[in-house]
């Protein structure tokens, strides 16, 4: 389930704004399936002008830094949201919101873990 959304702000505001702003997405957030212990990185690459703000969400909650864990980098083209250490705990709905003084966009991904086999060694005296 992916799913981009836009809120345009520039109806709202009493001048027009020049041509040439805007905001959209490059590579929305994928949907992901991975194996629990293990990392996953999710991106959200970004156009805009005036450059955009971005932040993640988790279920329609802010993502909240866990030193080691779970954090949140600028890159060059938008962001990326890393968990390490996955527990089925992080399953959930994560949503990129990106925003400038024209206009609003989001993209959710699904990030789903599963449980890892597990591998039962049976000795024999």
């Amino acid at each position: 389930m992916l799913r981009v959304s836009t809120f345009d702000l520039s109806n709202s505001l009493p001048c027009p704004f020049p041509s040439g702003y805007f905001l959209e997405f490059v590579e929305p957030p994928n949907n992901i399936t991975i194996v629990q212990g293990q990392t996953a990185t999710l991106h959200c690459k970004v156009a805009g002008h005036p450059r955009p703000n971005i932040r993640w969400l988790k279920n329609d909650a802010p993502v909240v830094q866990e030193q080691g864990r779970i954090s949140i980098r600028k890159t060059d083209a938008g962001s990326k949201l890393r968990i390490q250490d996955l527990d089925t705990t992080d399953t959930g709905y994560y949503q990129c919101v990106a925003s400038n003084s024209i206009k609003v966009i989001s993209a959710t991904g699904v990030l789903y873990v599963r449980l890892g086999k597990l591998l039962l060694f049976s000795f024999y005296l």
